[in-house]
């Protein structure tokens, strides 16, 4: 999830990662820090399980 930085949320996604995007700074420190974001976070056990609920 990728949120705007200052934004609020309709609803509670707590739970979920999300990367707080900023409008300023470089392009460069934005992209590091999603990428940062993104390593951390892509090898991550799904929230939902991947096998079928039903046989």
């Amino acid at each position: 999830m990728i949120i705007r930085s200052g934004t609020t949320h309709p609803f509670d996604i707590t739970t979920f990662s999300g990367h707080h995007w900023k409008t300023a700074g470089s392009v460069q420190e934005r992209r590091r820090e999603l990428r940062k974001h993104w390593e951390a976070v892509r090898n991550r056990p799904t929230l939902v399980p991947t096998e079928p609920l039903i046989p």
